[in-house]
Order: structure tokens, then sequence, then C-alpha cells
């Protein structure tokens, strides 16, 4: 999805046609796939966490922290794309900050979140 999203806020900001209703439901769809992702983690990563000693315990409340900005983030940029139906330049790169924003914080996920459930 995120390959799609920078690809197509490429696509858009060079100006080709008939790119900003695509960008538009290819982001909604990023948006609402990773507010589900988000629940999910809530539901089953954050109890494997707590449950994991006590740097589990301070991950999870970590997790926790980031997952409460994230959702915040979320209805931020929800609210953009509901707010107009045509995609702008500013809502193509807000687009692809979150789709680079995405990638960094998976990363950072796997290296050090996960790394305390598999101590």
């Amino acid at each position: 999805m995120l390959d799609e999203i920078e690809e197509l806020s490429r696509r858009f900001e060079r100006g080709e046609e008939g790119v900003g209703d695509s960008l538009r439901d290819h982001g909604l769809a990023l948006y609402q796939c990773f507010a589900a992702h988000l629940a999910m983690e809530d539901t089953i990563l954050a109890p494997a966490l707590r449950d994991s000693g006590v740097e589990g315990q301070r991950a999870a409340a970590r997790l926790g922290h980031e997952h409460h900005e994230q959702k915040e983030l979320i209805t931020y940029l929800l609210g953009r794309l509901d707010q107009q139906r045509a995609p702008t330049l500013l809502v193509a790169r807000e687009l692809q900050n979150f789709a680079e924003y995405l990638r960094l914080d998976m990363r950072y996920e796997e290296t050090t979140v996960l790394s305390a459930v598999r101590s």
C-alpha cells in the first residue's frame, strides 16, 4: 500500500490527469488499514508485551502512548481527506509523508518494541 501511495502521489504532483480520485481512495484505505492495525496491536501485542516482564511492560506503555498519538494523527488526516473531495498538492504530500512515517515506525517497532517480546 505504501508503494502505491508514494507512486500515486508522485504522479499527482507531476500533474498526471485522473490520478486524484485514485490517490484519495488509496489514502483513505491506507488510513483505515492503519487504524485497524493499531486496534489489533492494542488487542494482541500490548498484552503480550505486558506479560513479558518489566521491559515488556515499559514497551507496552510506550506503545500505548504512540498509539494514542497515531490515532489522533489518523483522525486529523481522515478529516483532511473528508473535507476535500479532490486531493490537493498539500494532501498528496501529506500522504507521501505518512507513507514515509509508517516505514520509519515499522522499523522502530521491529527493532525496539518487538525485541522486548523476543528477549
